[in-house]
């Protein structure tokens, strides 16, 4: 993993288990970086004789490219914090949602930077397990549009003409991936993933990158950022362990019928996790910018 200068007080963490709020200044200083950041990634050009040129090449024959793949998760990411930014800036308490954004933060700014990180060949085989996770769930929703009949008219042609095409196409296209990953795998001396477990596992992906914050000294605990993510996919997915453990509830006696219960959002909680998931999305545009420049 790139070893490259994040930001603040680098992991976002703090000593207590129930961090501060955040101020209204540093929710509007964390917002202005995040935009100046997402602007700044989105000039990243690549050099014709950089290593990502080279990997563009390689994965050209995929129907992608290293950037492409590197770049929308580093986007998306930003775009994801500086809405976080702007919700712990205002007035209104979010509860839930922020968690939503934080988790997808977190998520693809681990995957842009474990993608990047590595020799060419490593990269390589990295982009063509998420490439092959890709096609495998544009198959999926390929099949759902042909089996759906009330999709077929006029007006969605087009769309069912391209899923048909990706169904037909799709079997030889991820044998090939499989092929040049089990390729460059052999080469490289490692152990090679079954087709099973050939595809992109994001929990895997979080816990490889905590561990590499921890021996950098940006967090404490080598698995602090997967104990956040999971937290926060607890909350997607309304588990009851995950709410209690990230909100402030309290049962109020409503009446001789029974209690009510309130529930009110935890902002030093969020802004933690949203410094976290920026510290990664640095390291990831850092590693984006070196391989993009000539050498």
């Amino acid at each position: 993993m790139t070893d490259t200068p994040g930001y603040g007080d680098n992991s976002g963490e703090t000593d207590s288990e129930h961090p501060e709020a955040p101020t209204q200044e540093e929710c509007k200083e964390f917002f202005r970086r995040v935009v100046s950041e997402l602007a700044h990634a989105q000039t990243i050009a690549n050099d014709p004789v950089s290593p990502i040129s080279a990997d563009n090449e390689f994965m050209l024959e995929f129907g992608t490219t290293m950037h492409e793949l590197a770049a929308l998760r580093l986007f998306n990411s930003l775009d994801h914090l500086q809405l976080t930014a702007l919700s712990l800036g205002t007035s209104a308490s979010a509860i839930f949602s922020q968690y939503s954004l934080v988790r997808s933060a977190l998520a693809a700014a681990s995957t842009a930077h474990w993608l990047l990180s590595g020799n060419a060949a490593q990269r390589r085989m990295r982009a063509l397990r998420l490439a092959y996770d890709d096609l495998c769930e544009e198959t999926k929703f390929a099949n759902s549009i042909t089996e759906e009949p009330a999709r077929i008219d006029a007006a969605n042609a087009d769309a069912v003409k391209n899923a048909h095409a990706v169904i037909k196409t799709s079997p030889t296209r991820l044998d090939a991936m499989y092929d040049a990953y089990c390729s460059l795998a052999q080469a490289e001396g490692e152990n090679v993933h079954k087709r099973g477990g050939f595809g992109f596992q994001e929990t895997n992906v979080i816990d490889e990158v905590s561990q590499m914050m921890q021996k950098t000294n940006r967090i404490a605990h080598k698995k602090e950022l997967l104990l956040q993510y999971r937290v926060m996919s607890g909350f997607v997915h309304n588990c009851r362990w995950a709410i209690r453990s990230g909100v402030h509830m309290k049962l109020i006696e409503a009446d001789e019928y029974g209690t009510a219960m309130q529930i009110t959002g935890n902002p030093g909680n969020v802004y933690r996790g949203a410094r976290t998931a920026f510290v990664v999305a640095m390291l990831a545009k850092a590693r984006l910018s070196e391989l993009a420049a000539k050498p």
